[in-house]
């Protein structure tokens, strides 16, 4: 990375080796507020034939973002002001993942036990609220009047 953060996108290039199979990138760091070039990060991975993953956690409904430059996208509800514990892994069309947990056929065989579905709907509204662009700055009175 620069001094200020940022992925230096020649050393991606030369990092991704023939073994290489997933890149994984923050979009947006918390701590420090570098926002990644992704589209550049996009095509280096595409051009390499290597799946992009993002953690998107603290850039979902805050920075436009093209689903279709990435692979897979983790995001976690709480950041947007949806339900703590819930969360959601973009995968995109034709992708699919391996269980790594076993016990049980329910959840389409995803993982084993039951899904938390007060939560799970409780980060849908969240996501629908932000994308309608309700969300703004967590400093704003309205979003804590909200019923």
């Amino acid at each position: 990375v620069s001094r200020d953060g940022v992925i230096d996108l020649d050393h991606l290039a030369a990092a991704i080796r023939p073994e290489t199979r997933l890149v994984s990138i923050m979009t947006a760091n918390n701590e420090t507020g570098v926002i990644q070039p992704m589209r550049k990060i996009s095509c280096i991975c595409r051009e390499r034939g290597v799946l992009l993953h993002s953690d998107m956690v603290q850039s979902f409904g805050k920075i436009d973002t093209d689903l279709s430059l990435i692979d897979a996208a983790s995001f976690a509800a709480h950041k947007f002001y949806g339900p703590k514990g819930a969360g959601l892994l973009f995968l995109r069309s034709g992708l699919s993942i391996q269980p790594i947990m076993f016990g049980g056929a329910h959840e389409t065989g995803r993982r084993p036990g039951t899904e938390n579905v007060a939560a799970i709907a409780g980060m849908a509204a969240a996501a629908e609220w932000m994308l309608r662009g309700s969300g703004g700055s967590p400093n704003r009175p309205d979003v804590w009047c909200q019923a």
